[in-house]
């Protein structure tokens, strides 16, 4: 599961209010192992994923509907490309 699992978005419409994040390991990650590393974002990319959460974007007005996306940034196992393909689609 490694560092892929991080940002989850939900992608309503192109109207976005203020985020909902959720801790998709509220009691911890199970079987991780505890490091001295942080999360470290850098210019949208995030290395070091060691509390994933689920950022809930919700739309409003009349926009509002019982339709969801799900974004997920890509990146790899090293890094997140959270800002590029992550935060900016789910504004779309």
């Amino acid at each position: 599961m490694k560092k892929t699992s991080l940002f989850i978005l939900l992608l309503l419409c192109s109207t976005v209010n203020a985020q909902e994040v959720i801790d998709l390991y509220p009691d911890g990650v199970p079987n991780a192992k505890i490091t001295g590393i942080n999360q470290s974002p850098h210019n949208g990319l995030v290395r070091q994923v060691l509390n994933p959460t689920l950022e809930v974007y919700r739309p409003s007005g009349e926009n509002v509907s019982d339709a969801a996306v799900i974004v997920v940034p890509g990146g790899g196992y090293s890094v997140l490309v959270y800002n590029g393909e992550g935060v900016n689609t789910a504004k779309e």
